[in-house]
């Protein structure tokens, strides 16, 4: 009997140990995990038409990703991040600079995106068709 008792219990922990990973997971604490570039608000409005290379990597820092196989010079800031148990998010910052080496276009996925920094086209495009009207 008293050896029943113990094969019940033990049976028991088994049962609720591997279920318990499974159903209890939000009761455990989980870090936050940030990865790549982390850009401030405040650094990335200050962003202007212009600047050079040395100006934006004083501001925002070392890029994630600069091809140097390709012509395209521009620059690619990721940043990932994992809060808890929530899904991860991913924002992508791409800046391209002109021949000369200055800020020329912003290409973002950031919600407070710098309007100065529109590329050139869209502005043009806005402006003539206020015009036009």
């Amino acid at each position: 009997m008293r050896c029943s008792h113990l094969i019940s219990i033990s049976i028991l922990v088994t049962l609720l140990g591997t279920t318990g990973c499974s159903t209890l997971k939000r009761l455990l604490y989980r870090i936050d995990v940030n990865q790549g570039n982390y850009l401030e608000q405040h650094n990335v409005k200050q962003l202007k038409r212009g600047m050079t290379k040395e100006q934006v990597l004083f501001l925002l820092g070392t890029p994630a990703l600069r091809d140097p196989f390709t012509q395209d010079n521009s620059w690619h800031y990721l940043f990932r991040q994992q809060c808890a148990h929530q899904v991860a998010t991913q924002k992508n910052l791409k800046l391209t600079f002109n021949a000369q080496g200055h800020l020329e276009r912003i290409e973002s996925d950031f919600p407070w995106q710098n309007p100065q920094l529109k590329s050139p086209s869209a502005a043009q495009q806005s402006r003539s068709t206020r015009a036009a009207h």
